[in-house]
């Protein structure tokens, strides 16, 4: 049976299994409030309709009937992914699920230049799909309007007032849905999990990109016309107490800069190349690594002022600042060291920090089209309790 677009209380179950991962029948009551009866109810409709399955018995410790986890059906929908960033447009097939199933980087030069090759990007990604379309989700730095699609402000590519979501929608025949890097990332978290079911968290993105969104009730704040968020003219204590803004020390390419001055990598090469040396043993895997690592300490200490700032409880972090576990472990410590004393909030970084660069863009079409609150007339539709 091909997958339907599930209306309100299928909605709650469809993405409490998407966050939570497999999860039985009584769990989701559990989480939902639901009755057991009403759970099963909403359940075998998501069946029939092709969104999730029963996984295996896993038997029961004790008396009772095995439990029984629930999957999302991964290609019941499969979704375009854009990003256009400062340097590369990236186009990515994921399937319901947030998994990669093609991925596609291209440095684009700028301008329209940018534009041509998120078309072409997105031809293959056509051609690459193996099931339905649920939409083009499409997110771009600087400053973006969600409600119209409209690229307001992005200084990287000399974009002003760019209608993007018009401009996408003359090239597929599928929703097009238009956001931020930063809010298309938290998005993310709340549909992939990522923040571990907190309802309020910030989500801090640390790359070419320096941004922050706030997350409450389970809802990604949106500033006056989408404007907000940018974390470039922070200051930034640096190790020896020197103040800087946190362009000039952490975007990727200050980082790739350095890494060419001191001869650790070729002028033609990319950020993603100096994250791979860094891996490498040797005396230039060595000095790579120890960019990544003081970029890192900088980036952990940015993240506990905003978090400060904020009063928050959970903080997500992600991008190229965590590409290698020494850099996590250094945005760690120092995150830690930057709050001794004080009230410290739980932090979150996905271990493999192209998961969320991947699926983030993703997650808003999955977020619009299959989990948002529908209309008050289907509300008689609907199960209650």
């Amino acid at each position: 049976m091909s997958a339907e677009r599930p209306v309100r209380r299928q909605r709650d179950v469809l993405a409490t299994i998407l966050a939570h991962g497999p999860t039985s029948r009584s769990d989701v009551a559990k989480m939902l409030g639901l009755t057991q009866a009403s759970a099963a109810k909403l359940v075998s409709e998501l069946i029939e309709e092709g969104l999730i399955r029963e996984g295996a018995a896993e038997p029961k410790g004790g008396r009772g009937r095995p439990r029984i986890p629930l999957h999302v059906i991964p290609d019941a929908w499969q979704i375009i992914a854009l990003r256009i960033g400062p340097i590369q447009v990236t186009t990515t097939l994921v399937n319901l699920a947030g998994e990669v199933l093609e991925s596609h980087r291209e440095v684009h030069g700028g301008g329209q230049r940018a534009l041509d090759v998120a078309f072409q990007g997105i031809e293959r990604m056509q051609a690459a799909a193996t099931a339905r379309i649920l939409g083009l989700g499409a997110i771009a730095g600087g400053w973006v309007e969600p409600a119209t699609g409209v690229v307001r402000r992005f200084n990287d590519l000399s974009w002003w007032d760019v209608p993007l979501r018009d401009i996408l929608r003359e090239k597929v025949d599928v929703p097009v849905h238009v956001d931020s890097v930063v809010r298309a990332h938290a998005n993310g978290d709340l549909v992939y999990g990522r923040a571990k079911g907190a309802p309020d968290f910030l989500h801090v993105f640390i790359g070419q990109l320096l941004q922050v969104a706030q997350v409450a009730e389970s809802r990604v704040l949106v500033g006056p016309s989408g404007y907000g968020g940018d974390l470039s003219g922070w200051l930034v204590g640096d190790l020896d107490g020197t103040a800087h803004r946190a362009e000039g020390v952490l975007k990727d390419s200050v980082v790739l800069a350095r890494a060419v001055q001191r001869g650790v990598i070729d002028p033609s090469g990319t950020y993603d190349d100096l994250t791979q040396i860094a891996l490498e043993p040797g005396a230039r895997g060595h000095a790579a690594n120890r960019l990544l690592i003081e970029r890192a300490r900088l980036a952990g200490r940015l993240v506990a002022d905003v978090a400060g700032f904020f009063s928050a409880q959970d903080v997500v972090v992600s991008s190229g600042v965590t590409a290698t576990p020494q850099s996590i472990d250094a945005l760690v410590n120092e995150f830690e060291t930057r709050l001794v004393g004080l009230p410290r909030p739980r932090l979150h970084i996905d271990p493999d920090w192209r998961v969320p660069i991947g699926n983030s863009a993703a997650a808003m079409v999955v977020q619009r089209e299959l989990l948002a609150p529908v209309p008050d007339e289907e509300t008689s539709k609907d199960l209650e309790s």
